[in-house]
């Protein structure tokens, strides 16, 4: 998170660049249009130049948050007396810049250089505006034409500059808020949903299987003698055997289907609108298709799973129970195997009972 925040930060800082570079052409051809003094422009091509110069070489200068520091000082204590004096104080746009540089500031900075560079802003326009009220002769004059020609190109540059940045970092920061949020829900190792996303899940079908009634299952499966692999070939390989696992499991499930990691070599899929017998045919197609296509060297991988529909009875604890003992009557059994979960005795069934029948086990 850190290091996305540190991105943020240089990408605004870049995109700051090219704002004053385009405000400083833009301010230059606006004051020659306007028939301003020519000494007008030498604040904006300072800027200019600063501006191209730090765009040039910030990606070879190695401390970039020096680089940041160094502009923004000359922003603050260059660029905005020269502003304040030569534009006509106060009563020009003097204001908005510093609004400007303030967000800037905030966005761009952090920690104890955020609230110097923010101080030092306050406190050079503070200064400005006692020297212009006390000693009006040194505040530059122009006439009202000029004035407003000046406020008609500045007012819409510093507001759509304004606009422009809180746009970008808002973008960026909520970019930065779903990789956070996905991460979250994630898997780091399968990019699967880890166990708390596939729980809420589960909660989310049994919720809507009590409004609907509308069954759905659920499939555990786990990597046979996955331990047996981990010390054979070591753990990147155990690792990498999981990820192609997932994949594989992944890709012969259906879109609305969710696949989950439950916990170490242990997954499960959900599957929505779907008998006990369906799932079970979905459990044997993710079975043979990780005997077909998942070996470590000269060794086949195999996976046996259990399966589980949900009745009027159960709680989430219950069915995952239910779909993990059958598990283990497949690991007994021999392995590589999918068994459903037995059918209780329990006259109180649901239709989703129907069509329970021995699944095709190799």
């Amino acid at each position: 998170m850190p290091t996305q925040k540190k991105f943020i930060h240089h990408q605004l800082f870049r995109i700051t660049l090219l704002y004053c570079i385009g405000v400083a052409v833009i301010s230059m051809a606006g004051n020659l249009a306007a028939g301003l003094p020519m000494n007008l422009n030498i604040k904006w091509l300072v800027l200019l130049t600063c501006s191209l110069l730090a765009l040039v070489f910030r990606r070879k200068i190695r401390h970039k948050t020096r680089l940041h520091t160094a502009f923004f000082l000359i922003l603050i204590l260059y660029f905005t007396p020269m502003g304040f004096i030569e534009s006509g104080g106060s009563a020009n746009n003097a204001l908005g810049y510093v609004m400007l540089a303030a967000v800037l500031i905030g966005y761009i900075f952090r920690g104890r250089r955020r609230v110097v560079l923010f101080l030092l802003l306050l406190a050079v326009f503070q200064g400005l505006l006692i020297l212009e009220y006390s000693y009006p002769q040194f505040i530059g004059q122009h006439a009202a034409f000029a004035i407003f020609m000046d406020r008609i190109i500045q007012t819409p540059v510093i507001l759509g500059s304004m606009f422009l940045v809180v746009r970008h970092y808002t973008q960026a920061y909520e970019e930065t808020h779903q990789q956070l949020e996905q991460a979250m829900i994630t898997d780091k190792l399968t990019g699967l949903y880890n166990r708390s996303k596939t729980e809420e899940v589960l909660e989310m079908e049994m919720e809507r299987y009590r409004r609907s009634g509308n069954a759905f299952s659920i499939i555990m499966i786990d990597v046979d003698h996955f331990k047996t692999i981990n010390d054979t070939f070591g753990h990147p390989v155990g690792d990498e055997v999981l990820v192609q696992f997932a994949w594989l499991m992944k890709s012969n499930v259906r879109k609305l289907d969710t696949t989950g990691r439950w916990g170490g070599e242990e997954f499960m899929v959900i599957l929505p609108e779907t008998v006990l017998s369906q799932a079970g045919q979905v459990g044997e197609k993710i079975r043979h298709a990780i005997e077909q296509d998942l070996q470590v060297e000269d060794r086949q991988v195999t996976v046996s799973a259990g399966v589980a529909v949900v009745q009027s009875a159960d709680t989430v604890p219950s069915l995952v129970n239910r779909a993990d003992q059958a598990l283990y009557q497949a690991k007994d059994a021999g392995r590589n195997q999918v068994m459903p979960s037995i059918r209780p005795k329990s006259p109180d069934l649901t239709g989703a009972e129907t069509g329970i029948g021995t699944i095709s086990i190799k």
